[in-house]
C-alpha cells in the first residue's frame, strides 16, 4: 500500500475508532515509513491544539470590559440616530417654513 491510504487512516487511528486489521497494519508500516511517521505526529499535534482552543475562554474581566464597551456602542449609535432623526426633521421643519412663508405672502398679495 502507499503511504496516502495509510493517511486516510490518521484520523481514525488517533481516535481509536481505526479497526483492529487496519490498526496492526498501520502501526507496521509506521515502523519502516519515517514520512508517515512524521505526518501522524503532526496531525496529531493539530488535533491536540484544536482541542485544547475550547478550553480557553476569557477572563471575567475582559468579559465583563467588552459588554460594557458593547452596552455603550448600543447606546451611543442609538443616540445618534435620534440626534440624526431630530436634526434632519428640524431641518425639514425650517425648509418648509421659510419656503412656504413667502408663497402664502405672495398669495395674500393677489387678492
Amino acid at each position: 500500500m502507499d503511504c496516502e491510504k495509510f493517511e486516510e487512516w490518521f484520523s481514525e487511528y488517533i481516535e481509536n475508532s481505526l479497526d483492529e486489521a487496519k490498526g496492526e497494519i498501520l502501526e507496521g508500516h509506521l515502523r519502516f515509513c519515517p514520512t508517515c511517521t512524521s505526518t501522524l505526529r503532526g496531525v496529531q499535534e493539530v488535533k491536540w491544539a484544536i482541542s485544547e482552543l475550547g478550553a480557553h475562554s476569557p477572563s471575567a474581566a475582559f468579559q465583563q470590559n467588552l459588554d460594557c464597551l458593547l452596552h455603550e456602542e448600543r447606546v451611543g449609535s442609538s443616540a445618534l440616530r435620534r440626534r440624526t432623526a431630530w436634526s434632519l426633521a428640524l431641518a425639514a421643519a425650517l425648509t418648509a417654513f421659510f419656503w412656504l412663508e413667502p408663497a402664502s405672502q405672495v398669495v395674500a398679495l393677489s387678492f
